[in-house]
């Protein structure tokens, strides 16, 4: 059942142009403390070959994400879209250290225009809802 499963998905798959790659782990020894968090995370797609000459992080608060994967990725082009105020200050110092990050204020939507955004008191959960 197994494998007949695994030929129908390849061949579904090959009609629409993809196909599954088997990736060998890079290390037979997982610990999980290596499972976790960002850096970890970034650290994993670089080990799969990730090189990504243009990333754009949305709802780059105060630029955590970034400045973890500007650790792997220093060459890459850096959009942070951020619509807070309150992370102007950070984001702007980031951005003068850094020479490839453009700040972006405002949300990243479908078209252009206003939107209605909720601002939370710890600003985390800040986003546009409904």
């Amino acid at each position: 059942m197994k494998r007949l499963i695994k030929k129908l998905l390849k061949g579904f798959m090959a009609k629409i142009g993809y196909k599954f790659v088997r990736i060998k782990p890079t290390s037979t020894k997982v610990e999980s403390s290596h499972l976790m968090g960002i850096p970890a995370g970034l650290k994993r797609l670089q080990r799969l070959g990730i090189r990504p000459s243009l990333i754009i992080d949305l709802g780059a608060a105060n630029g955590t994400w970034s400045i973890e994967a500007l650790k792997i990725w220093p060459n890459a082009k850096y959009f942070l879209v951020e619509p807070l105020m309150e992370h102007k200050e950070v984001l702007d110092g980031l951005q003068e250290k850094n020479l490839n990050i453009e700040i972006i204020r405002g949300v990243a939507g479908e078209k252009y225009g206003e939107v209605l955004f909720s601002v939370t008191d710890d600003l985390d959960g800040s986003g546009m809802y409904g």
